[in-house]
């Protein structure tokens, strides 16, 4: 089936846990998302190091903008697996205790699950904003947009760069996703203790270029979208060779 964007199905709207939990770490490939502050061709400087990084922004309800999809199904539950495995308390202030199950925390929360879980145990109500100094919404973020900032530190001579795959399945050069395009990521999930508060990491793992976009908050004039090579032939029974079953964990 060809891709359509505008109405996901299967594992592009759900993404899919890889092999089994160890116990320490989930792994999974991600529902489509579009990219943003993406630095996958060339390392972002961040002073005493450099990284290869990406936010990845997620539609779970804006009617405004492509790629609608679920986070409740795979990627929210993992994360929660994570946390719970290493003993961390998922707080439920309506219930003035820790949730006992996913189920639990999800009929508190509701729409914001996603949260209450990926931005440190927050109080029910707390919005996923990215505001402005002077209150508004960045454009092309707001109500039904979710984000997570994805990283994959720089260790020289090609170590630590997360590939870039076509809709093929084909490694291409970093450079082509871009502010704006649709894509999968490959990412490990972990609890991170080392540098205080704890709290859930994220690891990079790969990339596949799935369309190109616009960057967010931009007009294009014209389609919002453009399938890459190969990704109009993606199906869920058939997923493109390396991509998901030799993940370089």
């Amino acid at each position: 089936m060809a891709i359509d964007l505008r109405n996901l199905q299967g594992v592009l709207k759900t993404g899919k846990l890889v092999g089994e939990f160890d116990g320490k770490r989930a792994r999974l490939i991600t529902p489509v998302f579009r990219g943003d502050f993406v630095h996958l061709g060339i390392p972002r400087d961040r002073g005493d190091h450099r990284s290869y990084e990406l936010a990845a922004v997620f539609n779970v309800g804006s009617s405004d903008d492509e790629a609608i999809v679920d986070l409740d199904s795979v990627f929210l539950q993992a994360i929660y697996t994570v946390a719970k495995a290493a003993g961390a308390d998922v707080l439920v202030p309506k219930l003035g205790r820790a949730a006992t199950t996913y189920d639990e925390l999800n009929t508190v929360y509701g729409s914001r699950v996603a949260l209450a879980i990926t931005k440190g145990w927050v109080r029910a109500g707390d919005e996923e904003t990215k505001k402005t100094r002077e209150g508004g919404y960045y454009p092309g973020y707001g109500p039904g947009i979710v984000y997570r900032n994805w990283y994959s530190r720089d260790e020289g001579n090609g170590v630590g760069k997360p590939p870039l795959r076509n809709g093929k399945g084909d490694i291409i050069d970093g450079r082509k996703f871009t502010d704006g395009c649709y894509g999968r990521a490959e990412i490990s999930i972990y609890w991170m203790t080392a540098h205080p508060p704890a709290k859930i990491c994220y690891g990079l793992e790969g990339v596949q270029l799935l369309a190109r976009g616009v960057p967010r908050g931009r007009v294009s004039g014209g389609p919002s979208f453009d399938t890459v090579e190969g990704a109009e032939d993606f199906s869920d029974a058939a997923e493109p060779n390396g991509f998901d079953d030799d993940l370089p964990f």
